[in-house]
């Protein structure tokens, strides 16, 4: 699977939130591996976000085969706010 990532059309904050939301979105269906939807979440927002420098998770867990997609959906949710 290939996914192109958008030329995104920036004007306000929740505009450019929403965009990338659906970007999200397509880039994570399919998949169900916590690490690789963090890491090619943390690889879009670099991409598409202007006078980034460093994006990225720092996880602590014991557990870590416990996340799930649906896990961290809903924490991008609520980063996003949507």
């Amino acid at each position: 699977m290939t996914f192109q990532v958008a030329e995104l059309n920036v004007g306000s904050k929740p505009d450019l939130y929403a965009q990338l939301a659906t970007q999200v979105s397509s880039l994570l269906e399919g998949e169900r591996n916590f690490i690789a939807n963090a890491a090619n979440f943390s690889a879009l927002l670099y991409h598409s976000l202007p006078e980034v420098n460093w994006v990225g998770f720092y996880l602590y867990t014991t557990t870590w085969w416990r996340f799930s997609s649906s896990l961290l959906t809903s924490m991008l949710t609520e980063f996003l706010k949507l």
